[in-house]
């Protein structure tokens, strides 16, 4: 699993939220002519932490780091797609990576609850009535696109961006997840 380690997942969960958020990336990929696709609800940075794999993410009580086997035991990896840079991370842009989604998530980070509901608005209408650039909240997708930003400009407007946009974006790919 250290391939992984500052890459990104995808998450479909099974919650009345979760569905939910794939009905509105299910609408954002129709208003962009995309063809169906396996939609996806939530996202995480993969980092390594005391020679294990953690998963940190944005989730409603802030940004957190949970062992990747608890948080996402075997038996839901099909749930995962993996995104993995074409041009694989340098040493140094996963350890900026692992630092940065680390740091987020040993102090106390606030979820970010506002840009969470403009998205739908965004994914609607395609009118971004969110905050702008922060660094000091982020909701779940926002949290993923921010730390990857860190070392390379994979997403112009991270705060805007939701699970399909990183799922189709042109500067990473799937790999499957395995041990």
């Amino acid at each position: 699993m250290k391939e992984y380690r500052g890459c990104i997942g995808l998450v479909k969960g099974h919650t009345w939220l979760s569905k939910a958020i794939r009905y509105f990336m299910n609408v954002y990929r129709k208003r962009k002519g995309l063809p169906a696709m396996p939609l996806y609800n939530h996202a995480f940075i993969f980092v390594e932490l005391f020679d294990k794999m953690y998963a940190v993410e944005a989730l409603w009580n802030g940004i957190i780091a949970r062992p990747f086997e608890d948080a996402y035991p075997e038996k839901k990896w099909k749930r995962i797609k993996v995104k993995v840079p074409k041009r694989p991370f340098s040493k140094e842009e996963i350890e900026i990576i692992e630092k940065t989604a680390c740091s987020y998530a040993f102090k106390r980070t606030k979820y970010q609850y506002s840009n969470f509901f403009s998205q739908i608005i965004w994914t609607w209408l395609g009118i971004w009535l969110g905050t702008g650039k922060t660094n000091k909240r982020f909701y779940y997708t926002e949290f993923a696109a921010y730390c990857v930003n860190k070392v390379r400009m994979f997403f112009k407007h991270p705060e805007r961006v939701n699970p399909l946009d990183i799922d189709i974006n042109k500067y990473f790919e799937d790999v499957e997840l395995c041990k």
